[in-house]
């Protein structure tokens, strides 16, 4: 099985299409349907079935998809040494990142990486709320940036730090003055429970933010008066600032949105609830220095919290 060849069927399977992967190989239709002829010939077995419009893999083909996957991963992780040995200053960079910690992070940073690494290109998957698993599994991504407690067996990751979990006021909200400092954090603390009968506005269940919004209004018996639901923080944050409810964010969020809005930021919780950050990537998967570094410039940016 050659790197090319393993290319090729795995982009027919992602796209479940020839056309569509010819487009993706920068080849023509033609031609790479000549190819999988030819490899079903001389492997004697078919790799996929046709099911309407769409190539969907035989038994066969998924033992051949299993295997070409590693071999996909290995020359790549070649790839990125070789060109790493011979240009530390050149490379490809897949990165995976919810789309609102893209907008905090990566201005504070990316000028910073290339002052070090100007040629090496940065290619952002931006999700809006949560990351694929598949992502890994397929090489779309080298690591992504996600606040999660469930990691595969077969990924590991790297701490980048953390910030505090918030819950997000009008400033002149009558209960704020209950607030109050603790030592050794930047923000006043205030029971949750106060709010009981407020109005919210959260994020889904399927977010991260939600899920933890969700175990914090359980924990103090809050059954909550929902008024929206949403994925952005900036309308959460936005619409807190005009009287219309409370919600919940990692304070970078917060501090994104506060530019033209008035709000307050409470940390809440015993223990104190706080978002845990990490590069999370393939087990055992090589990361170039200019990777390396990313990373490192992330985690100084999660410092300040």
């Amino acid at each position: 099985m050659e790197l090319k060849e393993a290319r090729y069927i795995l982009s027919i399977y992602k796209n479940k299409s020839i056309t569509k992967a010819a487009e993706e190989l920068y080849i023509s239709q033609p031609s790479l349907s000549r190819y999988l002829q030819n490899m079903e010939s001389r492997l004697g077995n078919a790799l996929f079935s046709r099911i309407g419009n769409e190539y969907i893999p035989t038994y066969f083909g998924k033992r051949y998809l299993d295997y070409a996957s590693k071999i996909i991963l290995l020359g790549d992780e070649w790839e990125r040494e070789y060109c790493e040995l011979v240009d530390n200053n050149k490379g490809v960079l897949n990165i995976a990142i919810p789309l609102t910690r893209s907008s905090c992070i990566l201005p504070k940073i990316l000028h910073k990486f290339y002052e070090k690494y100007p040629n090496v290109k940065i290619n952002l998957k931006e999700e809006s709320h949560s990351i694929s698993k598949e992502s890994f599994i397929s090489n779309d991504i080298d690591f992504a940036i996600y606040n999660t407690k469930d990691i595969s067996s077969s990924l590991d990751y790297i701490a980048l730090g953390s910030e505090p979990f918030v819950l997000v006021t009008p400033k002149n909200h009558y209960l704020n003055e209950n607030g109050y400092k603790i030592p050794n954090e930047n923000l006043p603390f205030i029971d949750l429970g106060l709010f009981k009968d407020e109005n919210f506005i959260l994020h889904y269940p399927d977010q991260n933010s939600g899920i933890i919004a969700a175990e914090l209004l359980k924990k103090y018996n809050i059954t909550p008066k929902t008024i929206l639901n949403t994925r952005s923080p900036e309308v959460a944050i936005s619409m807190v600032s005009l009287g219309t409810g409370l919600c919940f964010a990692p304070q970078s969020y917060v501090r994104k949105s506060i530019k033209d809005i008035d709000v307050s930021c409470f940390i809440i919780g015993e223990p104190l609830i706080k978002v845990e950050l990490k590069a999370i990537y393939r087990k055992g998967e090589y990361l170039p220095n200019y990777a390396k570094y990313f990373i490192t410039l992330v985690k100084e940016f999660m410092d300040e919290y």
